[in-house]
């Protein structure tokens, strides 16, 4: 938390639940992490402040919720479905796993046209023949 917010908190007539940055004060307090002082301070505000109390109490809804929320049971066939599910699947050859890991499509199209290039370059370099000179 930046000092310069638990600071504004005790002035008069700040209200952490106008300025977006300054709701993360409302958080360490919600939370517990403020200073005794600040939080006191900040309690004796939201006291006053009906705007502040909501906030606070739709807070402490929230992390009461999440304490009530249990994660749905997994089906009792569900680790025998996924294992039948795993074994059907044959993984791709090495060859095709290398390729699609290294992405190497640009490079190859790359690499051909270098190759064209050297071919057109060597070819065009090469003597051509020369007819034998007739004797004599």
């Amino acid at each position: 938390m930046r000092r310069k917010s638990k600071e504004r908190a005790m002035e008069p007539g700040f209200c952490p639940s106008r300025h977006e940055k300054e709701r993360m004060l409302l958080l360490d307090y919600c939370s517990g992490e403020l200073e005794p002082v600040e939080a006191a301070a900040l309690r004796g505000h939201i006291e006053g402040c009906p705007d502040c109390a909501a906030w606070v109490e739709a807070q402490e809804r929230v992390v009461a919720w999440m304490g009530e929320w249990e994660a749905p049971a997994v089906s009792a066939g569900f680790d025998q479905a996924l294992a039948v599910q795993m074994a059907g699947e044959r993984p791709a050859p090495w060859w095709r796993r290398w390729f699609a890991a290294m992405e190497l499509r640009p490079a190859a199209a790359v690499a051909a046209v270098c190759v064209i290039l050297a071919a057109g370059i060597l070819l065009d370099r090469m003597p051509s023949p020369v007819a034998p000179e007739q004797a004599g």
